[in-house]
């Protein structure tokens, strides 16, 4: 490739990891400060309640209804297929109206409260619209929208809720209600911005003889569907493990251990944003996988190593007594963070060159694997045997994904001497 193509692809490159990190980076800090005073609003019960219709939907409605087509949007919009659009749509609007009536039938027979409920349904309906725009914006490397989109409507929440502790009204419901508002409200900006920067960019792309067929869409959307439920159960899979085979206090001092690694993935995420549409162009793989790779590797080991020797301060600054045997889960979670950042870029890498099956198949073994170490380490070390679980685990699943991507680049460059 001459060296002004890799050039403008460094230049664009780093301007979506500029922008993207600088909106995220306002995001979290806006979504955690939501979170605290949410919390003190309505009390640990409210909170509670809160949290477990939405971690829920999380982990059943967010998959179902993404299927995965988020990123099958960027990578086939990348390649200029934009039928892919409207078809992944299409799919949304049928599994949208099959989930809905189980979802709130299912709702009323726990008691949940019908505003709390329709509230969360709502918000994950507006969710996967808003992603369905990321993606497309995403295949067109723009990023820009994105990230002043999850800024913006992060600060409007914070300022939201504000107005309802002012108001001092502490129901559960209030939560879900100012998350579902400006999550619209951010899916409204960002739809005008696509609508009027890109509209006539989309029209222009003309569909090949061998275009997208929807049959096609549904294959590839159904195996990722079920890498997203996967990967969704094998992240929390220690924690119900830990509950049934050690005590609540285990799964006490895992959890905040785990949260506070879990806030390290925007990194890859960002990263993975940015090179996903040229990862999906097979010209641009080698290139954007060698600059994955570096950015990965640096700020992986750089996070690990942080998270590692702040542990304890980190326990201590901020949680209470009890939570100080948090600090040693924390340091071995800690090891998982570099492998971790490399599975991103490895999965998403069997993504973009269309082996979903394999990603499938690689999870799938990565949580019976994970189930099998849980079983057997918990009983004897508690919530660090759940820690040790979830490092050898991860271990697996770069390295599974890279010898199988090896075997693609491996075979193509045999194909192409031929």
């Amino acid at each position: 490739m001459p060296a002004s193509s890799e050039s403008h692809i460094i230049n664009s490159l780093r301007s979506n990891l500029s922008w993207n990190f600088s909106g995220q980076i306002v995001a979290k800090v806006s979504l955690l400060l939501f979170h605290i005073v949410f919390a003190n609003l309505v009390g640990t019960k409210g909170y509670g309640e809160f949290s477990f219709v939405f971690v829920a939907g999380v982990i059943i409605l967010q998959p179902a209804l993404d299927l995965g087509l988020n990123q099958l949007i960027t990578k086939w919009v990348s390649r200029g297929k934009t039928e892919v659009i409207r078809n992944s749509f299409n799919i949304k609007s049928r599994v949208s109206i099959v989930l809905i009536p189980p979802v709130i039938l299912l709702g009323w027979w726990q008691g949940i409260h019908p505003l709390l409920l329709g509230t969360i349904l709502s918000y994950f309906l507006i969710n996967t619209i808003q992603q369905s725009i990321f993606g497309i914006l995403r295949g067109l490397e723009d990023l820009r929208p994105e990230s002043i989109t999850v800024a913006l409507q992060n600060l409007l929440a914070f300022g939201i809720l504000l107005i309802f502790v002012y108001q001092e009204i502490d129901q559960s419901w209030v939560g879900s209600l100012v998350l579902m508002l400006t999550r619209f409200a951010g899916t409204v900006f960002v739809s005008g911005i696509l609508w009027k920067k890109y509209l006539s960019k989309l029209k222009k792309y003309e569909n090949s003889k061998d275009s997208l067929r929807i049959s096609q869409l549904w294959n590839e959307a159904i195996t990722l569907g079920l890498v997203l439920f996967l990967i969704q159960f094998y992240f929390r899979i220690d924690t119900i493990m830990l509950g049934v085979l050690s005590s609540k206090a285990e799964v006490g001092l895992y959890s905040v251990a785990f949260n506070l690694m879990e806030g390290t993935f925007f990194i890859p995420t960002i990263v993975m944003a940015a090179i996903f549409p040229g990862l999906s162009q097979t010209k641009q793989f080698k290139i954007y996988f060698r600059k994955g790779l570096l950015l990965l590797s640096l700020t992986g080991i750089v996070g690990g190593a942080a998270v590692f020797f702040l542990a304890e301060i980190i326990i201590q600054l901020f949680f209470a007594p009890e939570f100080q045997d948090s600090a040693e889960i924390l340091q071995i979670l800690a090891l998982a963070i570099p492998i971790i950042f490399w599975g991103y870029l490895m999965t998403q890498s069997l993504v973009a060159l269309d082996h979903n099956r394999i990603y499938l198949g690689i999870t799938a073994c990565a949580v019976l694997l994970n189930v099998l170490l849980n079983y057997w380490l918990i009983p004897q070390y508690g919530a660090s045997g759940a820690a040790t679980a979830t490092v050898i685990t991860e271990a697996l699943i770069p390295l599974s994904c890279f010898l199988m991507i090896l075997k693609h680049q491996l075979s193509n460059s045999t194909a192409h001497a031929a």
